[in-house]
């Protein structure tokens, strides 16, 4: 790259975090990741995100339809660029799909979707393992370098840039979960206080065996309480 690519780049990432800064909600920062990814890596027709809660990988922020359809298949045939990200390699870049030696299941499945090219990045914030990012192309050799920045290393930038967003994003979220949590159970305690003549140690804990006992989680047992159902058994 010259000095006016590097500028360029170098204003594409300011672009980038500017966009990226300020979601409340994870669901609408994966969509601005995933747009912003067409817009910014070149060759890039779609893309979705992969993203790892609970030991579980779903597709969210998907661009189209044929990301949905290329990531079922992978989940479906358990193989695939998407989820090989996440368990061996940290980039990986398939050129064609049709003559691709890898994923032997997935790729034969793929050949009857418009999906020709794919890049898959592995989404991560120091130890912690967030998703993917995988862009998608209906050509084939659409990621390979041109006479600019090549979109491998482009989408590797914008990878990072997405990780420490997400990370952001889901600390933030349950953080204000966590509040609400407290909240909630310190009003269904105070409710049981005030209602049956007893201490906060035993209020809390009766809402702790109502919770065990059925088995529901103790801040759905408070929220129940808390909106105006009737006691928990004692």
């Amino acid at each position: 790259m010259n000095a006016t690519d590097d500028f360029a780049l170098t204003h594409t990432f300011a672009r980038v975090a500017q966009r990226l800064v300020g979601h409340d909600d994870l669901d609408g920062l994966l969509g601005a990741v995933s747009a912003l990814a067409v817009e910014v890596v070149d060759g890039c027709d779609d893309a979705a995100i992969s993203l790892l809660e609970h030991r579980r990988v779903t597709t969210r922020g998907a661009t189209g339809e044929l990301p949905r359809l290329v990531d079922l298949l992978q989940y479906d045939t358990g193989e695939g660029p998407c989820l090989s990200v996440l368990r061996e390699e940290p980039v990986i870049v398939v050129d064609d799909i049709r003559s691709e030696q890898r994923w032997e299941a997935f790729r034969q499945a793929a050949t009857d979707l418009e999906l020709r090219s794919m890049l898959s990045y592995r989404l991560q914030a120091g130890e912690r393992l967030l998703g993917s990012l995988n862009l998608y192309a209906r050509s084939p050799g659409a990621f390979r370098s041109n006479n600019g920045a090549a979109p491998v290393e482009v989408g590797a930038i914008f990878a990072a840039h997405a990780s420490a967003s997400i990370l952001a994003t889901q600390r933030s979220a349950n953080l204000a979960e966590a509040l609400e949590t407290r909240s909630t159970i310190s009003m269904a305690v105070g409710i049981l206080m005030a209602r049956q003549g007893i201490g906060e140690s035993e209020a809390f804990d009766i809402l702790k065996r109502a919770s065990q006992r059925t088995n529901v989680k103790l801040r759905d047992v408070a929220r129940r309480l808390a909106e105006g159902a009737d006691d928990p058994p004692r």
